[in-house]
């Protein structure tokens, strides 16, 4: 999912969890997304495994540049979750506000 997708979604209301999966230290110097749920990549597993993510709701994975959240999307995808992840990560959200 491209950065204007998912601004499009967050404007109408759309029915979203967002993931970002960065780690706490690089939460404190970058911006983040306001409604984003924060677990860093080492833990989305466990999470997964407590039943903490509902398989009918969109999930969209963020983090930095988009490559460790499009592991995770991958991974949540395999194991039935709808599941996309943003392209770009943060430095494509920054870079198109």
């Amino acid at each position: 999912m491209n950065v204007q997708e998912l601004r499009e979604k967050l404007k109408s209301g759309e029915r979203i969890v967002l993931l970002d999966v960065r780690e706490r230290d690089e939460l404190k110097e970058s911006p983040k997304i306001e409604s984003a749920v924060n677990i860093p990549m080492g833990g989305v597993s466990l999470e997964e495994e407590k039943g903490t993510f509902a398989k009918d709701i969109k999930i969209v994975t963020i983090c930095r540049s988009g490559a460790r959240s499009g592991m995770i999307a991958r991974t949540l995808k395999q194991k039935g979750y709808d599941v996309e992840n943003l392209e770009g990560g943060m430095l494509e959200w920054e870079r198109t506000q």
